[in-house]
């Protein structure tokens, strides 16, 4: 039995160096009941029948295919005496096991199952008490999961009991008598608590129904067909278009004066001095077409384009006219907050600062607009500007009060912190 024990020691060391392993979906930990039977097997070829047995276990899954288990239980043993007498031991057993699955992915999985013990044990009608005793037992079974956390287990293994007194305590110590050993045979369920594998997100769709991707506020991204986006988006959607067209057309026009100023360097002073010229006239010539455009300027979409253009390349006093144009000839559209918005920060932008505050104010008086925590914001960068401390943190407060969840929050109560 020498070479049995080595190999289970050595399987349940394998096991302990290898701790760390969860399934998808359920926990390292499981908790079963088995019950079934046991047939014992002796000297004297005893007449043995099958005793009930019933066995707990707690679990620990250490790699993919394999998990560790303590288990406890009570079982009997039941023959007939060489006399012809039945008999039965009972016996308590506390085992040590791995369980090592031959197929670690689905629903069936045939394992086999190596371990040690230790068992308790009284013989009926020798009146000798109870006894200890070691096994070394190993078989296998097949694992069948019901759900991500129940399987349903049947499996069956031998154990080698290290004496031959678990039938007749009175061989003990006799030479030349055989070690016995019996039949293990078992049934049950093991339950996983909820693991790791339920923090990952499972999408589960029919095949022909579509789903979206959606932003944090729940929207659809914009580029998924046939859905629309909040108004909120498509505000926002713009005017990032138009703040990186613009940032484009400064950085193309760097580009622009860079070649013509090695180009420029090439040349003669004469040769630089009439490309100044030629490129003063085109720059001439593309204002006058900018003031030709903005006065032809009728529809809402181009007049709003144009001034968020205006104020993104800095030209704040063109951005003023195209924004009042707008909030004159459109006061009742779903976007007059927003122009009314970039009408203060155009102001702002001039240092015009009292009317800059006048149409913020006018901003906060809209129902359902999406700047007012911006203008909130700026109210009080425009009343610290003017010298007005307690006005600006009011407007901060607020601020933090009404909008808790903006992205001018952290900057806000700064500001706070230091007035």
């Amino acid at each position: 039995m020498r070479w049995g024990t080595s190999l289970a020691l050595a399987t349940l060391l394998l096991v302990f160096t290898n701790v760390g392993y969860s399934q998808q979906g359920r926990s390292k930990w499981g908790f079963g009941l088995d019950l079934g039977g046991q047939r014992l097997y002796g000297e004297g070829n005893i007449n043995s029948g099958i005793g009930f047995g019933i066995e707990g276990f707690a679990s620990y899954r250490v790699l993919r295919f394999a998990d560790v288990a303590f288990l406890l239980g009570y079982s009997e043993l039941k023959y007939d005496l060489p006399s012809g007498v039945p008999n039965t031991t009972n016996l308590i057993n506390a085992d040590l096991k791995g369980n090592f699955e031959l197929v670690s992915r689905g629903t069936i999985r045939p394992f086999v199952t190596l371990g040690l013990g230790v068992i308790n044990f009284e013989v009926g009608r020798s009146g000798k008490g109870r006894f200890f005793d070691g096994t070394v037992f190993g078989g296998g079974g097949l694992k069948v999961q019901l759900s991500p956390q129940f399987d349903l287990m049947l499996g069956a293994d031998y154990r080698f009991i290290t004496s031959d007194t678990i039938d007749d305590p009175t061989l003990s110590g006799t030479s030349g008598s055989a070690n016995d050993g019996y039949l293990n045979i078992r049934t049950g369920f093991a339950y996983h608590l909820p693991g790791e594998g339920y923090d990952s997100p499972q999408i589960i769709a029919d095949e022909d129904v579509p789903y979206y991707e959606v932003d944090e506020q729940g929207y659809p991204y914009p580029e998924q067909e046939n859905y629309p986006a909040s108004p909120e988006k498509e505000t926002k959607n713009m005017e990032e278009y138009i703040r990186l067209k613009s940032r484009i057309d400064e950085l193309s026009e760097g580009i622009d004066e860079k070649e013509n100023k090695v180009a420029s360097l090439r040349g003669s002073l004469s040769e630089r001095k009439q490309r100044v010229a030629s490129l003063k006239q085109k720059a001439a010539g593309k204002r006058s077409v900018s003031r030709q455009q903005s006065s032809s300027l009728s529809g809402f979409s181009e007049i709003y384009e144009e001034g968020l253009t205006s104020y993104y390349n800095k030209n704040y006093n063109e951005a003023v006219s195209l924004f009042r144009v707008l909030i004159e000839k459109y006061p009742n559209h779903s976007l007059a907050s927003n122009y009314q918005y970039w009408l203060g920060q155009s102001l702002l932008a001039l240092n015009r600062y009292q009317e800059s505050v006048a149409a913020f104010y006018k901003v906060l008086n809209y129902e359902g607009s999406f700047k007012k925590d911006d203008s909130l914001f700026l109210l009080g960068q425009a009343y610290l500007k003017m010298g007005s401390g307690e006005s600006a943190k009011e407007s901060f407060s607020r601020l933090v009060r009404e909008y808790p969840n903006s992205e001018y929050v952290s900057e806000a109560q700064g500001y706070l912190n230091r007035l």
